[in-house]
């Protein structure tokens, strides 16, 4: 005859499981941010890898991203520093952002790659 002896009571395993839950939660979110996310096209790499993990609010969810395109293996010379606004309560129901980082670092690797070709001269710029 075999008996089932009861180590913890129904207390200890509640406590048990809501400090496992939290910490599993925290644990994973920030794991999320931390899985590299990069899309390579051909030469040139697009760095989607989000910035803080995802946190679900009453309205919203933001998903930050890098958002920097570079040529493939290579680093810009220069870093985002702006920050980007959460949300926008009087906004529509999709909000997307881009910063001028992206669309700097877009500039810079089409430049670098060849695609793009830019010519500043002294002449001066017409009004």
């Amino acid at each position: 005859m075999m008996r089932t002896i009861k180590v913890f009571n129904k207390t200890l395993i509640k406590l048990i499981e809501s400090v496992f839950t939290k910490y599993l939660e925290i644990s994973i979110n920030k794991l999320i941010t931390y899985i590299p996310n990069t899309l390579i096209v051909n030469d040139t790499a697009v760095d989607m890898s989000l910035i803080i993990s995802p946190k679900i609010h009453d309205s919203f969810l933001p998903l930050q991203s890098v958002g920097k395109i570079s040529p493939k293996g290579k680093q810009l010379p220069f870093k985002n520093t702006a920050d980007i606004p959460m949300y926008i309560e009087n906004g529509e129901s999709i909000q997307i952002f881009i910063s001028d980082f992206t669309l700097k670092s877009f500039l810079y690797t089409m430049e670098e790659l060849g695609y793009l070709k830019l010519v500043v001269d002294k002449s001066p710029l017409p009004l």
